[in-house]
C-alpha cells in the first residue's frame, strides 16, 4: 500500500503503474484498487514472478484497472497470465 500512495504522490503522477512481486504476499485486490481510484486510475500492469499464487488476484487487478498481467516463469519467459488462468495446466 505504501508503495502505491508514493507512486500516486509523484510529480507528474503516474499514467501507468506496474507491480512485480511474488504473489506469496496476502494478495487482496481491494485496497490497491481503493487507493488506485482515488488517484485518477492509471492502468496497473502485474508482473509475477514463477509461482503461481496470487494469479487470481492479480489478473482482478489487471483487469480492472485495464492493464496487462504477465507471470515469469523459472526461465524467464513472458506468459500470458490471464491465458494461464484459462488452462493452468
Amino acid at each position: 500500500g505504501l508503495a502505491l500512495d508514493i507512486a500516486h504522490h509523484m510529480d507528474p503522477p503516474p499514467d501507468v503503474i506496474f507491480f512485480m512481486a511474488d504473489g506469496t504476499g496476502g494478495n487482496n485486490p481491494e485496497p490497491i484498487l481503493q487507493t488506485n481510484s482515488k488517484f485518477g486510475k492509471p492502468p496497473i500492469n502485474m508482473v509475477a514472478m514463477q509461482p503461481p499464487q496470487g494469479s487470481k488476484e492479480f489478473a482482478a487487478i489487471a483487469k480492472r484497472t485495464k492493464g496487462t498481467y504477465i507471470i515469469v516463469d523459472k526461465k524467464g519467459k513472458p506468459i500470458d497470465g490471464f491465458e494461464y488462468l484459462k488452462d493452468p495446466a
